[in-house]
Parts: C-alpha cells; sequence; structure tokens
C-alpha cells in the first residue's frame, strides 16, 4: 500500500485519511468468475504511523512563484509558471517567466497541468526570438513540450515570457478552487527538464509551479436569435457520471478520475462530502451509500 500511496502522491492526488481498504474485482459490461482469499487488515495502536520517504529530483529546485521583483533580486535563474485567476468555463493563457538567464543556445521544457484542465495549446512568448517547437499532441509526446536547440547563444530578459499556456477551466469548477499548473519532472520516456549553453552543457535552473484559481461567475450561455435556451440541469450529488442516476457506474468513473484515465466527471457530483475537492473520500463515502447500510444520506 506504501508504494501505493506514493505514485498517487506523485501525481497530486492526495489521499487524505484512510477510511478502509479493499479489494475489488471490476468486470466492465463483462461477465466471468473471481477468487480470491480473505484477509484481515489490523492496525496497531502501539507503533507509530509510518511516513512514506519524500523525495525531490536532484535537478530540480525552488519555491512558489514570487512577484516579479523579488524573482529579479534573488540572483537565482528560474523559469516560473504564473498564476493565474479564471472564471468556471473560462480561458486564459498562463505565462511562463524568465528571470536571471545567464544566457543559453537550448532548452527543453515538459508541462503537466491538473488533470481537469484543458491545454489547448501552447503559444510563443516574447523572451526569445528563435521559434521554438511546440507540441500538443499526446501521441508524439505524453507530455506538452516546448523545444529549442541553436547555434548561438541568446538572453532573456527578467521577467519575459517564453510561452504562454492556453487553458481552458472546466465549467463546473467551484469560486475558490485552485488548479495546479506544473512542469512535468518524472523525466520518464525521456522527458527531461533541460536547458543548456552553446556546448549543450546543462545549466542549472529553478523550475516554480503556477496555479488557475477559479473567480467569478461562469459565462451566461445565449441563445441564439428566435430560440430559447434551456435552463441547465441541477448537479445531483453523486451523479458523477451524469446519467441521472446515482449507482456503480459513478463508483468507477470517479475510480478511474483518480487513477488519472481520460474520462469525464462532473467534479462538483463526486465532491460527496463537500469538502471542495474531489478525492478518495468521496470514492468511499458513495460506496457506503451504495452499500445501503452505512446510514450515509447525500
Amino acid at each position: 500500500m506504501t508504494a501505493h500511496f506514493r505514485a498517487w502522491e506523485s501525481l497530486r492526488l492526495n489521499v487524505g485519511d484512510l477510511f478502509d481498504i479493499s479489494l475489488t474485482v471490476e468486470g466492465y459490461q463483462s461477465s466471468g468468475t473471481a477468487v480470491f482469499t480473505q484477509n484481515d487488515l489490523k492496525i496497531s495502536t502501539d507503533a507509530a504511523d509510518p511516513q512514506p520517504a519524500v523525495t525531490t529530483p536532484a535537478a530540480v529546485t525552488g519555491t512558489a512563484p514570487q512577484t516579479t521583483a523579488s524573482a529579479a533580486g534573488s540572483g537565482d535563474y528560474s523559469l516560473r509558471i504564473g498564476e493565474v485567476s479564471c472564471a468556471p468555463g473560462g480561458t486564459v493563457k498562463v505565462p511562463v517567466y524568465v528571470y536571471n538567464d545567464p544566457g543559453i543556445a537550448g532548452y527543453q521544457l515538459f508541462f503537466q497541468p491538473e488533470m481537469h484542465l484543458k491545454l489547448n495549446k501552447i503559444e510563443r512568448g516574447n523572451a526569445y526570438r528563435a521559434l521554438p517547437t511546440i507540441n500538443t499532441d499526446p501521441g508524439k509526446c505524453p507530455y506538452p513540450s516546448v523545444v529549442y536547440a541553436g547555434s548561438d547563444t541568446m538572453q532573456a530578459e527578467d521577467g519575459s515570457v517564453l510561452c504562454y499556456l492556453n487553458v481552458t477551466v472546466p465549467a463546473y469548477a467551484a469560486e475558490g478552487t485552485v488548479f495546479a499548473v506544473s512542469f512535468y519532472r518524472a523525466g520518464k520516456d525521456g522527458c527531461t527538464l533541460k536547458l543548456a549553453d552553446i556546448d549543450g552543457e546543462k545549466i542549472d535552473a529553478s523550475f516554480c509551479d503556477g496555479h488557475i484559481t477559479v473567480s467569478g461567475e461562469p459565462a451566461v450561455m445565449t441563445a441564439a436569435p428566435g430560440t430559447t435556451a434551456a435552463a441547465p440541469s441541477a448537479v445531483k450529488c453523486g451523479d458523477a457520471n451524469g446519467d441521472n442516476s446515482i449507482d456503480q457506474k459513478d463508483v468507477t468513473v470517479m475510480r478511474r478520475a483518480l487513477a488519472g484515465w481520460d474520462v469525464a466527471v462532473n467534479d462538483t457530483a463526486a465532491d460527496i462530502n463537500k469538502d471542495g475537492s474531489f478525492d478518495l473520500k468521496d470514492v468511499v463515502i458513495l460506496r457506503r451509500y451504495l452499500a445501503g447500510s452505512w446510514g450515509v444520506v447525500l
């Protein structure tokens, strides 16, 4: 289980409190049998709770994004994703700033917006005149990227923008929700953050993540002339897949969304305990509701 927790945490999936552990055999639109042996889980209150080790990639350092003045005065070469706000369902350009550039000849940057965000495209900024290669096709690279390699040294001004991440926020996002917009740091599949000098040698830098804060009301939909706009349907707590019923299919889609599958889930309906976030605690509560013996009321 510790290995599972560490993997979830690396994907920014906060497990929260552990209510129970279950073995689930899933047969989705299929049939068959499964045989397994019951195991008893015993938790001792005498021993201290084990704490999973937290490691930071050696090549990645830095703190939360800072203001322009403090970042420019720190003296450290850094790339910083901005902190912006956006209304529910809106689209915003998230800048990637450059500070204290010592002069570089190439870079490769990979991004990992939170899974509920939709990355529409990456737009070129004003930091360098050279045109980078931009890739947002998951078939070519699993993570959106900006890559450039040249034969001359170039240097960006403090606070200039290397690129913009054009991102759409979910229409069902609640006021005050914060979505992380991060650099991809795991380095799998050759997707490694790198800044290089004229000889191709790596230059040390800090990579600082940013975020989008949901602020304001969603845009009002208007009907075309001569038609009537349909009123939006009320969100039913627990109806995560939006089929107007609460059943095991909702549990399945919630679990798959938390595991990183590309599935559609209504975060508002999936936030069963109304704590402002959709996580494993909500899955547990919904399972208990469907079991019928826990006295859970939605």
